[in-house]
């Protein structure tokens, strides 16, 4: 990569003069956002959500891709949509049936607060999504980047819409360092891009913004030789564009060990609907579960849990599995244990219940429970499919 001095850089939009941004001159804005919409125009991925201007799906495919992968929500997008057309037919779906649809996709608020703010739209907005971001922001989990998106994408509103992505790109272009405190950057950041979007075209302008930093102007080794905009860039006239904006300080994951159960009878399972023990998967029906501390026996711990928290008396097979995953900054390592019930009533008041086999494919169940249940029940759950959902006595 080029170290080149800056005063090789003519055409730099923008200049540090004690502290202060300098701007860009009117000629040199209006060729920037030409030559970031022509770049866009010829190299954007090929993203569902990209092929409709209803604000609804637009909304619904931005609550998707927070802290989720463009992959993954490719394939759930059309699904939730299909399942929940409009706005309306959202808000009037039960909780339990959105949750479904979004198992998988994790970060589950996420999927409680749009349907929130959907009910909240029928019932007090006429079931019409405001057009501006300032009035978008008042829904639920409407938080600044979403409001923007929706407004500048579906409805043309000239804001715009900083993530992640964004953000890099335009504090390497403006030579914008992150500092203490950080909403100071931020607003300067806000300012300087609402000034650089494009009036005619802001949806695609924010899009393409985005689109720069998720292909080209990565955190570690930007692509500047493939940058339709380099000659404007400060940190690439700089010399160390991958110093901007800045690194924060470094999250530290927690380790954490758990035993979960998946209890049968028959062709049913337990689950419980209840407030995970970390406050993770509200809403959600999850498998039985315990911590574990340094040389617990899971079967033992498993046992006591399932008897305590349930009234069940159940059998643990000595051979359990191991799944491992992440939610937010903890990474979990679960140990997974089969066990048939022996005797004993679900007690009510645990939220648990038996579900039988053939509706486990339509009950919410988070996405780690899931790789469960498919790794120990994979041969009965589709052997049992069509099973009476009603247990008989003898079952």
């Amino acid at each position: 990569m080029s170290r080149s001095a800056p005063s090789r850089w003519p055409h730099v939009p923008v200049r540090r003069i004690m502290g202060a941004v300098m701007p860009l001159h009117t000629k040199d804005i209006n060729e920037l956002r030409s030559l970031v919409l022509a770049w866009y125009d010829a190299n954007r991925r090929d993203l569902p959500w990209r092929s409709t201007c209803d604000p609804y799906a637009i909304w619904a495919s931005e609550v998707m891709l927070q802290q989720t992968q463009v992959s993954r929500v490719a394939d759930y997008w059309p699904r939730f949509l299909r399942r929940f057309p409009t706005v309306r037919a959202l808000a009037e779906a039960p909780q339990d049936d959105v949750l479904a649809e979004w198992s998988g996709l994790g970060y589950y608020r996420r999927a409680r607060m749009l349907h929130r703010a959907a009910r909240m739209v029928v019932d007090e907005l006429g079931g019409a999504l405001p057009p501006r971001a300032d009035e978008l922001r008042r829904l639920p989990g409407m938080g600044d980047y979403t409001s923007a998106a929706v407004a500048s994408i579906g409805f043309g509103e000239a804001v715009p819409a900083i993530d992640a992505n964004a953000a890099r790109v335009f504090s390497r272009l403006l030579g914008l360092r992150a500092g203490v405190p950080r909403a100071r950057h931020r607003r300067a950041l806000a300012s300087e891009a609402a000034r650089l979007i494009d009036r005619a075209r802001p949806g695609d302008f924010n899009q393409a913004i985005m689109e720069l930093g998720a292909l080209i102007c990565s955190p570690d080794s930007p692509g500047c030789a493939r940058c339709p905009v380099v000659r404007f860039c400060v940190a690439h006239g700089r010399g160390d564009p991958e110093s901007f904006p800045g690194a924060g300080a470094p999250t530290r994951s927690v380790e954490l060990r758990e035993a979960v159960a998946v209890v049968t009878k028959g062709a049913h399972v337990v689950l419980a609907r209840q407030r995970h023990q970390r406050g993770w998967w509200e809403g959600l029906w999850t498998l039985p579960r315990c911590s574990l501390g340094q040389g617990d026996d899971p079967v033992a711990a498993l046992a006591a849990v399932v008897l305590e928290r349930l009234a069940l008396v159940c059998r643990f097979v000595e051979d359990p599995i191991e799944k491992k995953y992440a939610v937010t900054r903890h990474r979990v390592t679960a140990v997974a244990i089969r066990g048939t019930w022996i005797e004993g009533d679900i007690d009510e008041s645990s939220g648990a219940k038996w579900i039988p086999s053939g509706e486990l494919p339509r009950v919410g169940v988070p996405a780690p429970d899931r790789a469960i249940l498919d790794a120990l029940l994979a041969g009965d759950l589709a052997r049992d499919a069509g099973a009476s959902g009603e247990l008989r006595p003898d079952d």
